[in-house]
């Protein structure tokens, strides 16, 4: 599995999205509130907010893994990406700066570094 730049808490997310689209504080919550509302009952759990985090989604995660991560991202913070390189023990992580979001998906090094991953797995 390969991951750029992932947004693996779902509580993180939802603050991101509704900073983007410029929501104001009683309507992001809530939004928040219908989501968990709907999420607890399609996934049958109690706390969908700490379940849908990184601590929980990979805490016994043993695939082997390829994290990627630009510290010029302007949509996902360092701590998202530091929360997942913690918790997902079996990764190996490429961090990179000046690329964003968006560029580090074109970028050779990174294309190449993929593909070896992918050939060694």
């Amino acid at each position: 599995m390969v991951l750029f730049g992932p947004h693996l808490d779902a509580n993180e997310m939802h603050q991101t999205y509704s900073k983007l689209l410029n929501l104001n504080p009683k309507l992001s919550g809530r939004f928040r509130d219908m989501i968990g509302q709907t999420m607890m009952e399609i996934l049958k759990v109690d706390d969908v907010w700490h379940f849908l985090s990184p601590v929980s989604l990979l805490s016994d995660f043993n695939y082997k893994g390829l994290l990627i991560y630009d510290h010029d991202d302007e949509e996902i913070p360092l701590e998202q990406f530091k929360a997942v390189d913690k918790n997902w023990h079996a990764c190996q992580t490429i961090e990179t700066k000046g690329l964003g979001h968006h560029r580090i998906l074109k970028d050779k090094k990174i294309i190449e570094s993929v593909l070896t991953f992918m050939k060694e797995q």
